[in-house]
């Protein structure tokens, strides 16, 4: 008797895709494709590790009704080499210290009480300036802060904002007259003359 060769039904014709379907759900495959660029990380991720980096604050050193001009004595104005008297001022309803040096080399600090930002705002929040500042974490006399440099501005300003309480904190900004005027000397006197401020706020309590 001649061997009939078997015919494939149906059944048989469609098992094997119907294995690969199941095999591939059991497995959650997805079509992908090889050149496809990876997944980007998610946004704020540099601001987080930034604002993880700061120190924990010493002490709660509120500033809601400060006058900043009264951390500033005599001895401490000297320090800064400052020649002028303070000068109080406001602006956008925040109370503000301008401290003048009419000496070469000339400069000013502004030092300007913030009673509703944190130090972490000045990071990732309503007072970062993405794309256009640069926020470094930073430690002055144990409090965290952030320095700030500014793209577009000269080598003689920076910025150093300070935690002093919770959601609260103090902002010193140095800008020399001198376009030459060295970064690491803007931000050297801005950090000094934060620090004068937090050691004042703490004999105050």
């Amino acid at each position: 008797m001649n061997d009939v060769p078997i015919r494939p039904t149906r059944r048989t014709t469609t098992a094997v895709p119907a294995l690969v379907m199941l095999a591939c759900a059991a497995a959650a495959c997805t079509s992908t494709d090889a050149t496809e660029p990876p997944p980007e990380e998610p946004s704020g991720g540099a601001e987080a590790s930034a604002i993880a980096q700061l120190p924990n604050r010493p002490d709660e050193l509120p500033v809601d009704e400060l006058d900043p001009c009264l951390l500033f004595t005599e001895d401490a104005l000297r320090s800064l080499s400052i020649t002028r008297k303070p000068q109080p001022g406001t602006a956008d309803g925040l109370r503000n210290c301008a401290l003048h040096q009419d000496k070469d080399p000339m400069y000013d600090l502004l030092v300007t009480a913030y009673p509703d930002a944190g130090v972490e705002s000045w990071i990732s929040g309503r007072m970062a300036r993405p794309g256009a500042a640069q926020a470094r974490p930073a430690e002055i006399s144990g409090f965290p802060a952030v320095q700030i440099t500014t793209e577009g501005r000269s080598a003689g300003e920076c910025e150093v904002a300070v935690g002093v309480a919770d959601g609260q904190s103090l902002h010193v900004r140095f800008s020399a007259f001198q376009p030459d005027a060295e970064q690491p000397k803007a931000c050297e006197i801005a950090e000094q003359a934060a620090a004068t401020a937090l050691a004042a706020l703490r004999e105050k309590g």
